[in-house]
């Protein structure tokens, strides 16, 4: 037991993660870790049913509570400037239904999946709870707003598979294999600067390259397939990997909205003239034909999502009926209408039994370029119906500076 304990520990060390549980997965009836799927994994219950819902920010924590509909002092508002991390203030948010029929060396499944985020950049954040920092720009001259990463992403579709499995003695190899169905897809994001310069008593506000992009479709359709391996070195103990979302989703009759601004381009000028004694102020002078933005729409457009692909390699421990180990590295790579996105990760998870009916979580992963968080979960066994509730970042409870929020849901039968 001393060894069991050693090893959890240093899981919680090595692993530690931004994400609240997500729903039950089909081929996990533990419900360790997000995006464990594997294919080659066929120990699961015949028949699966859930659904779950979850949602979660990298950035602020519960101690902030209090804070809500007062007025807040200087101290406070540094503080809560101080909890966005510095990739931006993100917000996500996820539901999934899933319907599984298995077998030994074959399955049919069912999901439906909807998703929701987006990101500010830190810079905007700071300008909100700390405001424009004229001292910094009298030092500085030249303060740059970017609106690169300013952006915001969604997609719902449906998705029906079959699983086949084959093992070769310890070892085995699987593919799932999915229709999708697309109900809707939408990207908003934007590009260019706003540059805040000051020289010589004269402060500038002007803009380079702004431009802001919708772009949705409501119909779509496409595949993907899931692969994975899995190699049993004992009877408690296993190896495994698994690339997950090889494919993509056609999307039709999509629509394009843009307002934008080439070139360079004044806002705003204001200050003091020493020269001539006088007080400057002038905005951006504009022929009478002439808009600040200029407006774009493009209809009937036709877009290829590919889905966000993880891979990961991983281990699966079982020691006893009570505690059950995982730990796992993780690559997820994202694309969208304005590029491609990854994260790279380190993540693990226990579930201990401490009565049968009330299984007991703690999981987490330490992302490259973020806090290490730990989530906790606890869950409700009655035979065939089990209950999961989790909680994302419950350090932030505890620590002032932790940051990261969240919470989800799910509930599953199974047989």
């Amino acid at each position: 037991m001393k060894k069991a304990i050693s090893i959890l520990f240093l899981l919680l060390l090595l692993f530690a993660y931004p994400v609240a549980a997500a729903p039950f997965d089909p081929s996990d009836a533990y419900g360790l870790l997000p995006n464990t799927y594997n294919p080659a994994n066929r120990d699961v219950p015949i028949f699966v049913l859930t659904t779950g819902v979850s949602a979660e920010s990298n950035s602020l924590n519960y101690q902030l509570i209090p804070l809500l509909n007062a007025d807040w002092s200087d101290e406070e508002r540094e503080w809560v400037g101080s909890l966005i991390s510095k990739n931006g203030l993100s917000l996500s948010a996820n539901v999934m239904p899933v319907f599984g029929l298995n077998f030994k060396i074959f399955g049919l499944n069912a999901a439906g999946k909807a998703s929701v985020s987006g990101t500010i950049p830190k810079h905007f954040t700071d300008l909100l709870f700390y405001g424009h920092d004229a001292q910094k720009l009298i030092d500085e001259e030249v303060i740059t707003y970017d609106f690169k990463d300013l952006n915001g992403h969604g997609a719902a579709y449906l998705e029906a598979g079959i699983t086949l499995a084959h093992t070769r003695k310890r070892l085995t190899l699987g593919l799932n294999a999915k229709y999708l169905y697309g109900f809707g897809y939408g990207d908003a994001y934007g590009n260019g600067m706003i540059v805040t310069a000051h020289k010589d008593g004269e402060t500038s506000i002007s803009g380079q390259d702004l431009d802001f992009t919708m772009f949705y479709a409501m119909e779509g359709a496409g595949y993907s397939f899931d692969v994975g391996a899995r190699y049993q070195l004992s009877n408690s103990f296993a190896v495994e990997g698994s690339v997950l979302n090889i494919g993509q989703i056609h999307w039709q009759d999509g629509v394009k909205y843009q307002v934008r601004r080439e070139g360079e381009f004044n806002l705003l000028k204001f200050g003091f003239d020493t020269e001539e004694m006088k007080f400057i102020f002038e905005t951006d002078e504009l022929e009478e034909s002439e808009e600040l933005f200029e407006e774009v729409e493009e209809t009937n457009l036709e877009y290829i999502w590919r889905l966000p692909r993880v891979t990961r390699v991983g281990a699966d421990w079982q020691l006893g009926r009570s505690l059950r180990l995982r730990g796992e590295v993780n690559h997820t790579k994202h694309y969208q209408v304005d590029g491609e996105s990854s994260t790279i990760g380190l993540a693990g998870g226990m579930e201990y039994r401490l009565l049968r009916i009330f299984p007991i979580r703690i999981t987490g992963q330490k992302v490259l370029n973020e806090q290490a968080i730990i989530n906790g979960g606890i869950g409700l066994n009655l035979g065939p119906i089990r209950v999961d509730a989790s909680v994302h970042n419950i350090l932030g409870a505890l620590m002032k500076d932790r940051r990261g929020f969240g919470a989800g849901v799910s509930a599953t039968l199974k047989f």
